[in-house]
């Protein structure tokens, strides 16, 4: 793959533009996500029009890494933890217009950071500075967990006030945050591996049937969010092309990963937050 025109590691974060936060938790799908985004399939949805690529040397060589392994295995295995974010770029070419362009900034791939209060107790305080600056949140859920509604639930519990406090000392914390705390950045929540009901509900109501108490904390605590359904393996679902895998196999093609995308860059053009 190609690698960046400037793969300095040493480039501050901090001049990410318009950053959009990519997170989750343990086995939520991000990796797979985002190695199809890199990858671009001809019958990805829309792939056209967008692209995701490294936008430092760490991360073209994380980016190699994942794409291989979809190439080679037609999957990914689990991603070493790390508390370092990686850096992308997110482009959409526009008609007779300059290309579009957000940072797309991965958080712990693995998900570990999200668990167990290890966000919160980490010295590395990257992670929430680019929270608390992001103009889009990206939160991905797995909703295929024999126990997701407890395992959510914890992790929501912790992060969110996590988050809330970061925005809340941050210079312009009244444009990311409510009267009453609540969060006023964007937020997309992906629901991933629908592949695994293909007969399922809108997106909403399936959250809200499946996490139960931990829906009903995203909805306490985000003033503009909006739930999506995707697969990035591909089978039964929208766009999925007639096949209805129904067993997570990946027989179809990736469906569902633009919308969020596509969403939380036209809330940044059309809402007063962060003019």
């Amino acid at each position: 793959m190609n690698r960046p025109a400037h793969p300095d590691p040493a480039v501050d974060l901090a001049a990410a533009i318009r950053p959009i936060v990519f997170w989750g938790p343990k086995n939520s799908g991000k990796t797979t996500y985002l190695g199809q985004m890199l990858r671009r399939p001809d019958d990805l949805d829309e792939a056209a029009d967008w692209s995701v690529t490294p936008a430092d040397e760490r991360s073209a060589d994380y980016a190699a890494n994942v794409l291989d392994m979809l190439r080679l295995e037609g999957a990914v295995r689990p991603t070493l933890f790390t508390e370092k974010p990686f850096w992308f770029k997110l482009q959409e070419r526009r008609r007779f217009r300059p290309a579009a362009e957000w940072d797309l900034l991965v958080l712990d791939p693995k998900g570990e950071m999200f668990m167990r209060n290890r966000l919160r107790e980490s010295d590395d305080r990257t992670v929430l500075e680019l929270v608390a600056r992001s103009r889009g949140l990206l939160l991905l859920v797995d909703p295929t967990g024999p126990d997701a509604a407890n395992s959510y639930w914890e992790m929501f519990a912790d992060n969110i006030h996590t988050f809330v406090q970061a925005m809340r000392s941050s210079a312009d914390a009244d444009r990311r945050l409510d009267g009453h705390n609540r969060i006023r950045v964007a937020t997309a929540v992906c629901l991933t591996k629908m592949d695994c009901y293909p007969d399922g509900d809108e997106p909403m109501t399936f959250l809200r049937t499946r996490l139960g108490a931990a829906h009903d904390l995203i909805q306490r605590s985000f003033t503009n969010y909006r739930v999506f359904a995707s697969s990035a393996l591909g089978g039964g679902g929208p766009g999925a092309a007639g096949t209805s895998s129904g067993n997570g196999s990946g027989s179809g093609r990736p469906w569902g990963l633009i919308p969020p995308l596509r969403w939380l860059t036209r809330q940044q053009r059309t809402r007063l937050l962060f003019p």
